[in-house]
């Protein structure tokens, strides 16, 4: 089948496929990292208040779960098409400054294997309301394996 000869139909963007193992790398990074630093504070927040680690440590990834969930819905909603570009509500979790489009978490995550055997341009990774998302996923499970296979409850 030959390319049409018009331009007609074409969106200007140049027909690059992205590099999905260097995607995948990213977000298995991002997701490990974003679990670790919830475990972290939560067994820090266990230590402070004088409990014991196992259980507060669940208890927190099932509360960071939840709210992680909820921010990663929220980044993946769509704007609306009567809202301006430059409203930033209550909610505008992923929003970044222009001129500095990467967080000093995702240099973090950049800089943890596997994510750093295959570096990505920012355009190149997939949103992070996805990775969110899909980090919030991988965190309720670890609190429901630590539950239900390891035993850790109240």
């Amino acid at each position: 089948m030959s390319a049409p000869s018009s331009d007609s139909g074409q969106s200007g963007v140049a027909d690059v496929d992205p590099d999905r193992v260097a995607q995948l790398f990213d977000l298995v990074s991002y997701v490990v990292v974003l679990v670790a630093v919830f475990v972290a504070i939560s067994a820090l927040a266990a230590l402070a208040v004088g409990s014991a680690v196992a259980p507060g440590v669940k208890f927190g990834l099932f509360a960071f779960g939840w709210l992680t969930l909820f921010a990663g819905t929220m980044m993946l909603r769509p704007t609306a098409a009567w809202k301006d570009d430059d409203d930033s509500g209550l909610l505008a979790f992923g929003e970044t400054a222009a001129d500095d489009p990467e967080t000093k978490f995702q240099h973090l995550v950049q800089r943890v294997p596997p994510a750093r055997f295959r570096p990505l341009p920012p355009s190149g990774r997939l949103p992070t309301g996805a990775r969110v998302f899909l980090g919030a996923l991988v965190t309720l499970l670890v609190s429901l394996a630590m539950e239900q296979l390891f035993g850790i409850g109240p």
